[in-house]
């Protein structure tokens, strides 16, 4: 999906818990990198749901959220956060 802004439009992308559900991740960092200014940066959080302490507890049945689905699910352990800049 192109995104309705020219090249390097923005100094700084912000995605808050939007990358889980973007099943072709390649194109989605391709358009970001192609709307992100040359000394932009990319800020991003994610949960990663297939965190080992979510899967143990998914096996110990303490937790109903299958962390083997494409399917996302609220979740506020294992948030992950970074911050990208643009080379």
């Amino acid at each position: 999906t192109r995104l309705p802004f020219g090249p390097s439009a923005f100094d700084c992308v912000l995605t808050v818990r939007v990358l889980q559900h973007i099943r072709d991740l390649t194109s989605a960092f391709a358009e970001i990198g192609r709307v992100l200014a040359s000394e932009g940066a990319l800020v991003f959080s994610y949960h990663n749901k297939s965190n080992p302490n979510r899967i143990l507890r998914y096996i110990a049945s303490r937790d109903n959220g299958n962390p083997f689905t494409l399917e996302s699910f609220e979740v506020h352990e294992g948030t992950q956060r970074a911050v990208v800049r643009k080379s």
